[in-house]
């Protein structure tokens, strides 16, 4: 039998150790059990479903829900809805982001109205859209402001409607910058007037109703509407004739002693009678106004006896 000789037990340990190696990839690799990466956690979050503009009042029109990465979700992302909606955007939010606590102001804040030097913000309630162009003017744009007086005046001719502002500007729609979905439903405006301007509506706005019409002309002048070529009354429309003026009481004037009565007639009738004792010092004259009870023949025959004296 051969001896081991120092080489040949170097070669057979290489060769043990290189089966070892090539049994221990052979069992990693190709023996090796097959296992399933794990699920990538997601989570439900409200996004925008269209570009919000700043100074939008967001509500849940706005709002889809897209799942999420867990991974992915910023710090500052807001995740429930409740806390965004009813909340005015502060920066621009485009489609399918997330929503951020600095793109919103905080709850019941919003941005500032900014108005020209010497110019007044008047908010207006219109309680129906018909009233503003059915909802179609946005803020930025122009109206003319028309007026309905709807108190009882005979110098109204049965009806009248009148231009009280021209092009005079939108500033926001119901305490939005920007257009929203309710604008058809009851709506606030806010103008931009001159302090002439808002006094004139104050007061009209207690006394009528008030309609906006849509102008592309731009701004106006600024003043307040008074010409007769702004007013259209109802007869004027219907094509009536003026009613005639009533016809003006007979005044009688009758002396008796010292004392002066009138008596007036409507129509053959005693209206309205009025006396005066003319012995008392001027200042302290002593006036009754009263219906009279007089009928036209006591009264004739007053005047027949102040003829006789």
């Amino acid at each position: 039998m051969k001896r081991l000789t120092p080489a040949l037990v170097t070669m057979l340990m290489l060769g043990v150790v290189g089966f070892l190696v090539v049994a221990y990839v052979a069992k990693k690799f190709l023996f090796a059990s097959t296992e399933e990466a794990p699920p990538i956690a997601r989570r439900n979050i409200p996004t925008a479903i269209v570009a919000i503009e700043p100074g939008t009042v967001v509500t849940d029109k706005h709002l889809g829900v897209a799942p999420i990465r867990v991974d992915s979700i910023d710090p500052q992302t807001l995740v429930n809805e409740r806390v965004i909606v009813g909340r005015v955007a502060r920066n621009r939010i485009e489609p399918l982001s997330q929503i951020r606590t600095d793109d919103l102001y905080p709850p019941g804040d919003g941005p500032t109205i900014e108005v020209e030097e010497g110019m007044r913000a008047v908010t207006l309630s219109l309680q129906e859209g018909a009233d503003i162009v059915d909802g179609l003017v946005r803020p930025g744009q122009f109206v003319d402001v028309h007026f309905r007086p709807t108190i009882s005046d005979e110098r109204l001719r049965q009806g009248m409607v009148m231009t009280l502002f021209e092009g005079v500007k939108v500033l926001a729609l119901n305490s939005s910058f920007q257009p929203r979905d309710d604008d058809r439903a009851g709506t606030t405006v806010t103008f931009e007037l001159t302090e002439e301007q808002a006094n004139v509506l104050l007061l009209a706005r207690d006394h009528g109703d008030i309609t906006l019409a849509y102008t592309p002309e731009g701004r106006g002048t600024g003043g307040v509407t008074v010409s007769r070529a702004d007013r259209a009354y109802l007869e004027e429309v219907l094509g009536l004739d003026p009613l005639p003026e009533p016809e003006k009481p007979f005044r009688a004037d009758h002396y008796e002693g010292s004392r002066f009565s009138t008596q007036e007639f409507i129509k053959g009738r005693p209206a309205r009678g009025t006396g005066v004792d003319l012995t008392k010092r001027p200042g302290n004259e002593k006036v009754s106004d009263e219906k009279s009870d007089d009928t036209p023949s006591k009264i004739g025959r007053r005047t027949e006896k102040s003829d006789a004296a």
